[in-house]
């Protein structure tokens, strides 16, 4: 993605680049290799724009290796919500999902809000 394609763009760059320097797995969503991680997702639609946080689960950790049981499916959520809090803290705006498993950025820090 070209960070200077739009301001969203720049923002997924930044969000991006702020999580690998806080050591959080970004994703791999091109298909090449399954990662785990944090999901990016560019928003330019409706009335929100900015950066939709997700959690995708690296296949060799969907179970339990103990229980041979699949991890339960609220360990996305808890990790959406860590990611979030965390780019929070680093000084990004984050709207919190309440009926959605979503956060979004909406502004990195220093951005005019």
């Amino acid at each position: 993605m070209r960070a200077t394609r739009d301001a969203t763009a720049l923002l997924t760059v930044r969000v991006a680049r702020a999580l690998v320097l806080a050591g959080v797995p970004v994703a791999d969503t091109t298909g090449r290799e399954a990662t785990g991680g944090v999901l990016l997702v560019p928003v330019r639609t409706g009335a929100y724009r900015g950066v939709a946080l997700g959690w995708a689960t690296h296949p060799r950790m969907a179970t339990i290796p103990t229980a041979n049981r699949p991890v339960p499916a609220g360990v996305g959520d808890v990790l959406t919500y860590a990611v979030a809090a965390t780019l929070d803290a680093l000084g990004f705006t984050v709207r919190y999902g309440r009926q959605t498993r979503a956060h979004l950025v909406t502004a990195g820090p220093g951005d005019a809000r």
